[in-house]
């Protein structure tokens, strides 16, 4: 529930750029400083963040509270001039920190329900198109490898082929050299032959 104040004087300081103002407040329990800076800020339409609340007061047993506190225009021109004490830095720090990332948080939630399907649509040509490039890459390599496969099995077999009328070629000339050799021990046969009919016929007469 938010506190009730009651402005009782306000001065404006025009030195330091601020408004310097006693207050009453009823509360039940002792008020809080967030609690009170709150209250103020609605007041004068500021952030809590550029008020100081110097001192709040009460009497025992009353519910009746007075307030002192400094007002800016800012937090900035706050820090210029107030010199914060380390309690009240971090109290401020804690009261300041779930409404700010309150406020990022919702609007992270929201900004990641309306596009996690982009990403996903825009990553998949990029995906796609390095696996096209893989997949003509290996069929240039795997024609590649098929022609060369093809032109070594052609060569070997015209090497298979040269080599066989190259063989052949030798078995025809040893078998002419044979029949040469045959031809030449027949015409001798016949040459002795022949002697040896001409010495017989000699012999005779």
């Amino acid at each position: 529930m938010d506190l009730k104040i009651k402005i009782i004087d306000e001065n404006e300081n025009l030195l330091f750029s601020r408004k310097e103002i006693k207050a009453e407040t009823t509360s039940d329990n002792f008020p809080k400083k967030q609690e009170v800076a709150e209250a103020l800020a609605k007041k004068y339409k500021v952030k809590p963040t550029a008020l100081r609340i110097l001192n709040i007061d009460g009497n025992f047993g009353s519910k009746k509270f007075d307030v002192k506190a400094n007002i800016y225009e800012s937090k900035e021109k706050r820090d210029k001039v107030e010199n914060m004490s380390k309690e009240e830095k971090e109290a401020e720090a804690k009261s300041s920190e779930p409404s700010e990332s309150s406020e990022p948080s919702a609007e992270s939630t929201k900004s990641a329900e309306k596009t996690p399907e982009k990403p996903e649509q825009a990553e998949k040509p990029k995906q796609e198109k390095p696996k096209q490039e893989k997949t003509e890459e290996s069929k240039s390599n795997s024609e590649s490898k098929q022609e060369s496969n093809s032109e070594e099995k052609k060569q070997s077999k015209e090497d298979k082929d040269n080599n066989k009328e190259s063989k052949e070629n030798k078995e025809q000339e040893a078998k002419n050299k044979e029949k040469d050799g045959e031809k030449e021990k027949d015409n001798k046969d016949n040459k002795d032959n022949k002697e040896n009919k001409d010495n017989k016929k000699e012999n005779k007469e």
